[in-house]
């Protein structure tokens, strides 16, 4: 082969690996916007949860309380871990209380990561200000895993309470959406699913020094 054919096929090569890459970059582009919703909601939440986590921390040496370190813990390892992966948020309530509950890798409302640890964080009033992200519960205490997100000026009067462990700082119109859109009557679960279907694709933790 001549070494103007060699040329020729090796350009032919890297044209093919170069429409390759862009071909890729591109199905994961249209695979990303599919999945900006939730996802860009939760890198925000962890994000903004990581570096309140240090800064409670370091407030703490100095007693003062109100940190979360169970939780934090619990829902870094449960996220690196893909725990949440594909979920659908399966209840939303616009009644009495305002919350957008997801964090359920059944969609049923009854799963959970097999373990508790209690209640860490609880508003001494009972309320929740739009875009808390708490933790939800059954009527144990103990029982974790699942989670939840305040739309709407909420109080909770239960004694246990819920334990706050971030803030929504980036994509609550989202959620808006959400709700606005309204609910799904009860299932045999007694879960109201929001009626524009919304799921967790993925987490991804970005960690941020204090």
């Amino acid at each position: 082969m001549s070494p103007n054919a060699r040329n020729r096929a090796r350009e032919k090569r890297r044209n093919k690996k170069r429409q390759s890459v862009l071909a890729l970059r591109a199905m994961e582009s249209r695979r990303n916007r599919q999945a900006l919703g939730i996802v860009l909601i939760i890198i925000v939440v962890i994000g903004g949860l990581v570096a309140l986590s240090l800064v409670l921390n370091k407030d703490d040496k100095t007693g003062a309380s109100g940190k979360a370190p169970q939780t934090v813990a619990s829902f870094l390892s449960l996220a690196k871990s893909g725990y949440w992966a594909d979920s659908p948020c399966h209840r939303l309530t616009t009644e009495g209380i305002f919350v957008l509950q997801c964090g359920d890798p059944t969609g049923t409302g009854g799963g959970s990561p097999g373990y508790g640890y209690g209640v860490e964080n609880p508003p001494a009033d009972f309320a929740f200000a739009p875009g808390t992200l708490a933790m939800a519960r059954t009527s144990d205490p103990k029982s974790n895993g699942q989670l939840f997100i305040v739309h709407k000026q909420t109080v909770l009067k239960d004694p246990a309470g819920y334990s706050i462990f971030g803030k929504i700082t980036s994509g609550m119109d989202i959620v808006d959406r959400v709700a606005a859109a309204g609910a799904k009557p009860a299932d045999t679960n007694q879960n109201t699913a929001p009626l524009q279907p919304i799921s967790i694709l993925a987490v991804n933790v970005t960690e941020k020094k204090a």
